[in-house]
């Protein structure tokens, strides 16, 4: 209905089926910027429900969203839609954004920003087109599971004769981060995540790698980069802070690719004692890195270490102990006392 006094339209009932999805809808539009008699702009408020978006190949399975609501003003010389605010309701999560899309003689120019206060991350996995960096979406979708993504924030921006531009930016929840193939996953952790300029950033407040012996190891610092999500494979940073105890470290170090420990001939039960831990290990981001593809620069001080292992029938004892590991060997330096005897020992 069309109301002349008001320059308003309302629609009582707007159903719409095509082959990219369907939807239900309500509202008023407001007729403005009058010039020569005719409208240059049109204001509206429309609620959405039953709104299914099955795009051909742009999800893998098409989000069903029950509730949505859309303030935009409309201008058509230029062609311009201004979206002052659009919600979108699923379950207890809710998807906010605004923006802008304009019709330019050299192309579409577009602008949108993007909030979810928290949701799952399989479901915002299933939100994300399969064509906008599918690289990036296939991490998340297999590296970052269980718990809450927090605060997410995403802005979109496309401009002729410029490259497409995104940016990704959210806290995480008590999530499970797979970092490396043969490694335990990261457990418990919280922390933040970006993505800029085609890089991706991983930063620990707290998480924790149950080791395959010696009990947890506390990863509060670390940070995972992926260093350009364009490349492909990508290099792949982890920056480590560790706090745990010796078998832990050694137990990890025995892992696959590194296997430290069996190059070694030592059991990672070798001793007691804490080790705090830091370094970086680079490797390909691809599913099975060759060996001599992986880099590794750690080091690593060892607090009131207890071994009945290293000296046949004799207990080595030492306050402090420095370790560097790399690709060149493990190497241990520091004052140690064999029985009653006192040296400084490196091995």
């Amino acid at each position: 209905t069309y109301d002349p006094v008001r320059d308003s339209i309302s629609f009582s009932e707007l159903s719409l089926e095509t082959e990219w999805g369907s939807l239900r809808a309500d509202g008023d539009a407001y007729l403005r910027e009058f010039r020569d008699g005719l409208p240059r702009a049109l204001l509206a408020q429309f609620q959405f429900s039953d709104l299914a978006l099955d795009p051909p190949d742009f999800f893998d399975e098409p989000p069903q969203i029950p509730k949505a609501a859309v303030d935009l003003r409309l201008r058509f010389d230029p062609f311009a839609v201004e979206i002052g605010q659009a919600v979108m309701i699923d379950g207890d999560t809710r998807l906010s954004a605004d923006g802008t899309f304009v019709a330019t003689d050299a192309g579409w120019q577009m602008a949108l920003d993007a909030h979810i206060d928290s949701v799952a991350p399989e479901r915002f996995v299933a939100f994300w087109p399969l064509s906008m960096k599918p690289r990036t979406r296939r991490w998340i979708s297999n590296n970052l599971t269980e718990g809450r993504l927090l605060n997410v924030n995403a802005g979109f921006r496309i401009a002729p004769e410029r490259a497409t531009q995104f940016a990704l930016g959210f806290e995480f929840a008590d999530n499970t981060i797979k970092f490396l193939r043969d490694v335990p996953p990261i457990t418990r952790a919280h922390g933040a995540a970006s993505i800029e300029n085609n890089r991706l950033v991983v930063s620990l407040d707290s998480g924790v790698v149950n080791a395959p012996q010696g009990g947890p190891m506390q990863l509060e610092g670390s940070d995972y980069t992926i260093d350009d999500l364009r490349l492909n494979p990508s290099p792949a940073i982890l920056n480590l802070k560790v706090d745990s105890s010796l078998t832990a470290t050694l137990a990890i170090l025995n892992q696959k690719p590194f296997e430290y420990m069996d190059k070694a001939n030592l059991p990672v039960t070798l001793g007691d004692g804490r080790a705090f831990t830091q370094g970086q290990i680079t490797w390909p981001l691809e599913p099975r890195p060759a060996p001599d593809a992986v880099a590794i620069e750690i080091t690593s001080e060892l607090r009131n270490v207890r071994s009945d292992v290293l000296l046949n029938g004799r207990i080595l004892a030492a306050p402090r102990l420095n370790v560097t590991a790399s690709n060149r060997g493990v190497h241990v330096t520091g004052p140690v006392r064999v029985g009653q005897v006192a040296a400084i020992g490196t091995w």
